[in-house]
């Protein structure tokens, strides 16, 4: 059964006041007895606290590093930019349990991420610390530096990663993703995150990956391997090289790869889909691919059908591609 708090109806402002008041104790910025009063003024104003409570509830179950970055003290961008997706929030709890279906959804695409690039699009940041981000394709990232840490949080998508010297005040970097931690030992290397792990390529220095649920599983990969971890395993290290961060170039290098495979990768950097018909699926493809905007995966299907005895076949205005045999 649903609690009051949750089936009646609240207005956007009343939300929206909850949400500040939120932040406000939060951070210090308010008394108790002033918050108790506006609380106390109005049935409504108690029933938007029961709802924000409600979220804090929701909230004290995910794990602290990847909690709602809208509830930390924004860097930058200022407290009008920190209330007013606190206030979206606010109003998806208008709809519990809807909402916070929806909020999840949301967060789990990085739609609140500081940092994102749209498919196609690739991203290069310089942080405070001299790490060199850059983003790869449809990717979001939160960073969260404090006096005693330095986290990348990966929401979703791909990262290549160049630390800076030894951070002055010994703060560990972490790069969390939902699967885990990926923590560099002076190095470079790549992380991205899929549905179904984190995979981690290290091309210089080492770097420690452990599970989120399985901190003995954790492995310290050399330069030139790769893994894959999950919430409670990592997969045995393999060999990598620097082909894997190939796409902070603008290419994607293929050795014998599966035509399916190569077609999900760059359906990655374009809207829509490419996909592949069953009897051209398992074609093996090598070769040196354009990737980035959509002009540039277009070059990397006009090359596949100049070499291969493929047609491209394009519907719903070019939204979804199929690769089938010649005919």
């Amino acid at each position: 059964m649903k609690s009051a708090a949750a089936s009646a109806v609240i207005s956007s402002e009343a939300l929206d006041e909850a949400a500040d008041w939120l932040l406000r104790l939060r951070d210090g910025e308010a008394d108790r007895q002033s918050f108790e009063q506006w609380r106390s003024s109005s049935p409504e104003h108690a029933r938007a606290w029961a709802r924000a409570e409600m979220l804090l509830g929701k909230i004290a179950a995910v794990p602290p590093a990847l909690a709602l970055p809208a509830l930390d003290r924004p860097t930058r961008g200022g407290r009008r930019a920190a209330l007013a997706k606190i206030g979206k929030l606010a109003l998806l709890l208008g709809l519990l349990p809807a909402g916070w279906t929806a909020w999840s959804l949301m967060e789990r695409q990085g739609l609140f991420a500081e940092y994102r690039t749209a498919a196609g699009e690739r991203r290069e940041l310089r942080l405070a610390d001299g790490t060199r981000l850059t983003l790869n394709t449809a990717t979001a990232v939160d960073v969260r530096f404090s006096p005693d840490s330095r986290l990348i949080l990966l929401r979703t998508g791909e990262i290549l990663v160049a630390t800076g010297h030894d951070d002055a005040a010994g703060r560990p970097l972490q790069v969390l993703t939902r699967h885990g931690a990926a923590t560099p030992l002076g190095t470079r290397f790549t992380v991205r995150q899929g549905d179904g792990g984190t995979h981690v390529a290290v091309f210089e220095g080492r770097v420690r990956i452990a599970p989120m649920r399985a901190s003995d599983a954790a492995r310290v990969l050399e330069s030139g391997q790769r893994a894959t971890y999950g919430e409670s395993a990592v997969t045995p290290p393999q060999a990598t090289d620097d082909s894997a961060s190939a796409w902070a170039h603008g290419m994607l290098l293929a050795d014998d790869m599966p035509l399916s495979e190569l077609a999900a990768e760059l359906s990655r950097y374009r809207p829509g889909l490419i996909h592949c018909a069953g009897d051209v699926a398992d074609w093996r493809v090598s070769g040196a691919f354009p990737v980035g905007d959509a002009a540039a995966i277009d070059r990397s299907l006009a090359m596949l059908a100049a070499t291969h005895p493929l047609d491209i076949r394009r519907r719903l205005s070019g939204l979804w591609v199929t690769l089938g045999a010649r005919r």
